[in-house]
């Protein structure tokens, strides 16, 4: 009995003795990479495929949840450890082997390391790092690499195991030699094409490398490295590091492109912008990358109709889309009255003769739309696929007459006869009356004008004193207001005699130096100031002439010549050609001749002024 009882207390010991716990511990997510279920499952994925790499009757046992949690000490959690602090939990709950997973993010993806440790010896036997797009595909990491990485623990256990020596004396020490543990570091280069890719090493980011190109530090070892760049497939790859270097990865491209360029029907309507859109996302015209997928196009412009299509990108596709957009129309119903009586006048639709009014029809939401035979601009905005009615007023006059006939031969554009107007939902009707001037026996279309303009102008001065290779010495500033009347004609001539008062201002500039003063002919600054004149006050008289038209994209403008005389301590007569592209603002540049005092000669130079006008000449 006693025999038998020490045989079975022999088997116990030599069957525990025999057994190789591996205890696989908790997921680790960062940043709530995934959901704490999510984890759980890896981890059960990971010790079912640990029991089937190492089965019981190879020697291995395998921990389970439960067992774990009743081995750990008081106190003691798995939560924060890694590394070597992982191996000392393994030793706490008498585990040979400890395996965990750690899932992080990387970029848009998740990214995966695993890693076992002999907790005997705190020494990492195994690990691997992989990257998927979802938490699925992270088991597809799983099932690839999960093997070969318990595979390891057979060769770990054979290196942990006892060696039973010859007999005689053992354990002999004669004290310890010291080498430095820490292998030999290297300096890596990382380029990419395209530049500006994000690097992980071994599943991990590298704080050095925002982006390529870069430079990072590595011990002398094998590394996998991951290279991600926007619109473009992951590098995946391990390299060894033995030595300095320069990595390069060219990536390869995961993008199409799409070329927006539309055609138009007309082209002088291009003067409104074009919109292209994505999905409902605004992109700009020409050439986008476009990553792969299905995507809906619109491009819109307020002169042409809407177009649309379904567009498929596939990596390497070279897309155009130069479809033709048509003009978009409205209903116009124009009608002419003279005196309250209704008139018969020629109708233009941009510069084009479509008939007479009473008229009817379909024309461009962006036209111009003029009447008679002056060509009055009718002010009329035509509704986008709606109706517009409107009547155009003009002024008595005693005589008027138009040869029908002749325009129809000039113009060569059929009338549309509309023989019954269609139907009509939200009608507007407007007017305006067209001002005329008579004079005896003939009538001249036109009306006087009276404006006040209110500017700020420059008298450059060009003579040896006042501008030299140094620079701009001197200078005068005009502050002034003016007064204008004159007389615009229908064809949009006008003429007018001005007259006002304003401030002659000098400044001394400064070319040399930082101080604001000029130190022309060695002059300090309070020379300079002491010598400069006081400002005076100015005296204008002025002639203008020009011509207000109706640009392309329907901004009222005007251009013309101003003849300029300035009464102060300082007489200027002056030339200038003005454009106006606003009703109530302009500019003018020309020469001037200025009379020279102490600071400067006599000379010609070179006239500046910005000014406001208000009210606007008539039609303007």
């Amino acid at each position: 009995m006693r025999k038998l009882l020490f045989l079975l207390l022999l088997v116990l010991a030599v069957g525990s003795y025999a057994k190789t716990l591996v205890a696989v511990v908790e997921t680790k997510a960062e940043d709530e990479a995934i959901s704490s279920s999510e984890r759980r499952f890896v981890t059960d994925k990971l010790r079912e495929i640990a029991n089937k790499i190492l089965p019981a009757d190879a020697g291995f046992s395998i921990m389970t949840r439960e067992n774990i949690e009743m081995m750990l000490p008081p106190g003691k959690t798995i939560g924060e450890c890694e590394g070597s602090c992982l191996a000392e939990t393994g030793r706490n709950i008498a585990a040979d082997f400890i395996a965990q997973a750690r899932v992080g993010r990387f970029g848009e993806k998740l990214t995966l390391t695993v890693e076992m440790y002999e907790t005997k010896t705190s020494k990492l036997v195994s690990s691997f790092t992989g990257t998927s797009p979802d938490t699925e595909s992270l088991l597809d990491v799983i099932e690839s690499d999960a093997e070969r990485f318990f595979k390891k623990a057979r060769k770990g256990r054979e290196d942990a195991g006892d060696f039973i020596g010859p007999d005689g004396f053992s354990d002999y020490s004669d004290g310890e030699s010291y080498s430095m543990a820490r292998t030999r570091s290297y300096i890596v280069q990382v380029k990419s094409n395209p530049a500006g890719a994000l690097l992980s090493v071994d599943g991990k980011p590298v704080p050095s490398c925002k982006e390529t190109p870069c430079k990072i530090q590595l011990e002398a070892g094998e590394y996998h490295f991951v290279i991600v760049a926007d619109q473009h497939f992951q590098k995946d790859t391990l390299v060894e590091v033995q030595q300095s270097m320069t990595l390069n990865f060219k990536l390869k491209p995961r993008f199409g492109l799409l070329d927006v360029s539309p055609t138009y029907e007309k082209e002088y309507y291009i003067n409104e912008p074009t919109y292209a859109y994505l999905n409902g996302d605004y992109i700009e015209l020409g050439v986008n990358r476009l990553n792969p997928g299905s995507y809906n196009l619109k491009i819109t412009n307020n002169c042409y109709e809407p177009v649309s299509a379904s567009v498929t990108v596939k990596t390497g596709s070279q897309l155009t889309f130069d479809k033709k957009m048509k003009v978009a129309k409205g209903g116009l119903s124009l009608s002419a009255t003279r005196d309250d009586v209704p008139a018969e006048e020629p109708v233009f639709v941009d510069g084009n003769y479509v008939g007479k009014t009473p008229y009817d029809g379909e024309v461009p939401v962006c036209a111009t739309i003029t009447i008679g035979a002056n060509r009055e601009v009718v002010p009329v905005t035509i509704p986008y696929h709606d109706e517009a009615d409107y009547t155009y007023q003009f002024a008595s006059r005693k005589s008027y007459e138009t040869s029908y006939s002749e325009l129809d031969e000039d113009y060569g554009y059929a009338p549309q006869a509309v023989a019954t107007k269609p139907n009509r939902t939200q009608k507007r009707s407007e007017s305006i009356v067209a001002p005329v001037a008579e004079s005896s026996g003939n009538s001249i279309n036109g009306s006087g004008y009276f404006q006040v303009l209110a500017g700020i102008g420059f008298d450059l001065p060009l003579s040896q004193t006042a501008f030299d290779d140094t620079g701009l010495n001197f200078m005068l500033g005009l502050y002034y207001v003016e007064v204008f009347a004159g007389w615009k004609f229908s064809g949009g001539f006008f003429a007018g005699l001005g007259a006002g008062l304003g401030i002659h201002d000098p400044f001394v500039m400064d070319s040399s130096s930082s101080d604001g003063y000029s130190d022309y002919y060695g002059m300090s600054e309070d020379v300079g100031n002491s010598m400069l004149p006081s400002p005076s006050l100015a005296g204008i008289l002025s002639v203008e002439m020009g011509n207000d038209f109706t640009m392309n994209s329907g901004y009222k403008a005007a251009v013309g010549f101003r003849a300029s005389m300035v009464f102060s301590s300082w007489p200027a007569i002056s030339i200038s050609g003005f454009f106006e592209i606003l009703s109530f603002a302009g500019m003018e540049v020309g020469f001037t001749t200025v009379t020279g005092d102490d600071l400067w000669d006599d000379g010609t130079g070179i006239s500046m002024r910005f000014y406001f006008r208000f009210p606007s000449r008539p039609g303007v």
